[in-house]
């Protein structure tokens, strides 16, 4: 229990240095510049195609279990890591919003993943409702877990997952509705 305690607050801590999208260096401290911004999400995205998701499992808010390995095979998934308080998040959950309930009948999954541990039913709706976003399903990482299996260190990040289960798309920035669709596009969703 103490180092479930540790971790989460250890993640309160990275998430609260680095603010929405910034990054963190291997030394732990925080970079907010676009550059880095840039650098850090042009790296990971090379890195895409050539890793295989690793599966998790995780109750949404709403009392389901998600779990990806089901989906291998069926769907692409897409992950979107952000927080309630996060206002440079509210964009691309917008644009989630919009674009799921289309791709979702073309064999797309998608799950907004929030990395405050502080996030619960009431402030995800409270979140939706000040950005106009429309219901998706919704999970909090309240232990950092699968953020830390995606090696997430930054809000705002977007991983997508092939029907394979191999990461076909990753940033760490806002990504436009527009890179989105094109991005499900090159999927086959």
């Amino acid at each position: 229990m103490r180092k479930l305690l540790a971790v989460a607050a250890g993640l309160l801590v990275v998430l609260t240095l680095v603010g929405c999208g910034a990054q963190v260096s291997s030394s732990g401290n925080s970079s907010s510049s676009p550059s880095s911004k840039q650098q850090s999400a042009s790296n990971t995205t090379a890195q895409s195609g050539e890793k295989e998701a690793p599966n998790f499992s995780i109750r949404t808010v709403s009392g389901k279990t998600f779990e990806l390995s089901k989906e291998r095979g069926k769907k692409a998934v897409a992950l979107y890591f952000m927080a309630g308080g996060c206002g440079s998040c509210i964009p691309e959950s917008k644009a989630w919003s919009e674009l799921y309930p289309r791709y979702h009948k073309k064999g797309l999954d998608l799950l907004v993943i929030s990395l405050n541990p502080r996030d619960n039913a009431r402030t995800i709706a409270e979140f939706r409702k000040a950005g106009g976003i429309r219901p998706l399903p919704w999970a909090v990482d309240r232990n950092g877990a699968v953020a830390h299996k995606f090696g997430v260190n930054a809000l705002d990040t977007t991983i997508i997952i092939g029907r394979k289960g191999e990461i076909v798309y990753r940033d760490a920035v806002p990504t436009p509705k527009g890179k989105l669709k094109q991005v499900l596009k090159k999927e086959g969703v």
